[in-house]
């Protein structure tokens, strides 16, 4: 019922990896019964960009549960920002190690419906995708044998210094 629903975003300006940061403080437990561990990389970019804070919590979970249920026990599940100035994006990537999606699913897995996993229910994947056009961003998946499985997301950069009167008081583009 939810993906029919039409989106209501409520989007504000917030720095991509401050938001990550603060879902994985509150969700590590989605790694930690399968003894494995979420790492993140960049957690501290200064990259800003418009998003709605409780749809991004739901992509970051989305994805790193999957992550966490295709990665093997014990495995390193790790979390990537990047801020891109010169070519206008915030990417936010999630990589597992699990076995490669097959090729005719990678295909597909975005879709309603369509799972790699037996008692899947195949909205997971088309969820986040949704909720990442609906704000503004891309959304990209790789899957090998060598790498695992790459979800990239690519978000459009706020340019924070020029939109500071934006920012609302709680949000210091400078980093004061």
């Amino acid at each position: 019922l939810f993906y029919a629903k039409p989106l209501n975003l409520r989007l504000r300006p917030l720095r991509a990896g401050e938001a990550l940061l603060a879902f994985l403080d509150s969700h590590r437990d989605l790694a930690i019964s399968r003894n494995q561990r979420i790492m993140i990389d960049g957690g501290q970019t200064e990259g800003w960009m418009m998003a709605d804070p409780d749809r991004l919590t739901q992509i970051y979970t989305n994805l790193t549960q999957n992550a966490c249920e295709a990665a093997p026990d014990g495995a390193e599940i790790a979390w990537t920002v990047q801020d891109h100035p010169a070519s206008g994006i915030v990417s936010l990537e999630v990589t597992n190690p699990g076995p490669p999606i097959p090729p005719e699913l990678l295909e597909r897995v975005l879709e309603p419906f369509v799972s790699t996993k037996s008692s899947g229910t195949g909205l997971g994947l088309a969820i986040v995708r949704r909720l990442t056009l609906g704000q503004g961003g891309e959304l990209a998946i790789t899957s090998n044998a060598t790498e695992g499985t790459r979800v990239r997301l690519s978000f459009p950069r706020l340019a924070a210094s020029a939109h500071a009167d934006d920012l609302g008081e709680n949000c210091d583009p400078e980093g004061n």
